[in-house]
C-alpha cells in the first residue's frame, strides 16, 4: 500500500539533521556575537573583574538598544563631576578594581557601582560600551582627573598606528574599529594586540590611559579652561 508519509527511520534522520542545523547555526550565531562584542585575551575585555559592571537602569519602551558604542562626543567639552565621583574617577583610571576602591574609601561596592553608573551616564557611555572608552571620556572631558605618566619613554608611533589608536578610543567593536582605522576585519585583532604590546599596556583601557599618559593623546587638563 503507497503512503504519503516517509518511513519513521526517515522522519526521524530528517528531524535529527533539522536539530543539527539548528545547532550549528545557534553556535554559529554565538560565535559572531562573541567576536562582534570583542572578547580578545589582551584587548577589548575589560581590565578589572567583572564587579565592574554597573547596574542596569530600566529603559523606556522607546529606547535604542541596539548600539553598543557611545554616543559620539567629538567636541571636548568640560563635563563637572562631584567630588566623590571624581576621586572614583581617578582611582579607576589609576587602575583600580571596584573591590580596591570601596575598600580604599571604606565604601560598599554598590556605592561605588553608582558613581561610576553615574559618571558613565554623564560621559554618555551606555553600561554595555568597553572600559577604554569610558577612560578616553573621563580624560578628555574631565581635567580634574588625571593619566599616570608612564615610567618610560613613549612610543614612537606612525600615521596608521595613531589611526588605530583614535579609532580605539571611539569603538568597542573590534570590526567598528577596524572601519575606523582603515583596516581589513581580518587584520584589526592583531593590530589590536601589536599597539598593546608595544604600549607594554595590559589591555586596551590601560593602553589608552598610557596614551594619555605620554599625551600621545591631549588631556582636558591639558586645554584651556
Amino acid at each position: 500500500m503507497s503512503t504519503d508519509l516517509a518511513p519513521a527511520s526517515t522522519r526521524n534522520g530528517t528531524d535529527t539533521k533539522h536539530t543539527s542545523r539548528s545547532a550549528a547555526c545557534a553556535g554559529t550565531s554565538r560565535a559572531r556575537r562573541t567576536h562582534e562584542l570583542g572578547h580578545l585575551p589582551l584587548s577589548i575585555r575589560a581590565p578589572h573583574d567583572e564587579a565592574h559592571a554597573a547596574p542596569r537602569a530600566p529603559k523606556p519602551p522607546s529606547a535604542d538598544r541596539s548600539d553598543m558604542k557611545a554616543a559620539p562626543m567629538t567636541t571636548p567639552v568640560p563635563i563637572s563631576l562631584t567630588a566623590s565621583e571624581q576621586s572614583i574617577a581617578q582611582d579607576f583610571v589609576n587602575g583600580l578594581t571596584i573591590r580596591d576602591i570601596a575598600a580604599a574609601r571604606t565604601l560598599s561596592t554598590n556605592t561605588v557601582r553608582g558613581h561610576m553608573y553615574s559618571v558613565r551616564r554623564k560621559l554618555h557611555c551606555p553600561y554595555r560600551c568597553a572600559w577604554h572608552i569610558v577612560i578616553h571620556r573621563i580624560l578628555l572631558h574631565v581635567s580634574a582627573v588625571t593619566a599616570p605618566r608612564p615610567d618610560s619613554a613613549a612610543p614612537d608611533l606612525n600615521e596608521a598606528q595613531m589611526q588605530l589608536l583614535q579609532a580605539i578610543t571611539e569603538h568597542s567593536r573590534v570590526f567598528q574599529i577596524a572601519i575606523g582605522a582603515n583596516l581589513a576585519p581580518g587584520d584589526a585583532h592583531g593590530a589590536i594586540q601589536e599597539l598593546v604590546y608595544l604600549f607594554r599596556a595590559q589591555n586596551t583601557a590601560d593602553l589608552v590611559t598610557r596614551a594619555y599618559g605620554w599625551r600621545l593623546l591631549q588631556p582636558a587638563e591639558d586645554r584651556p579652561q
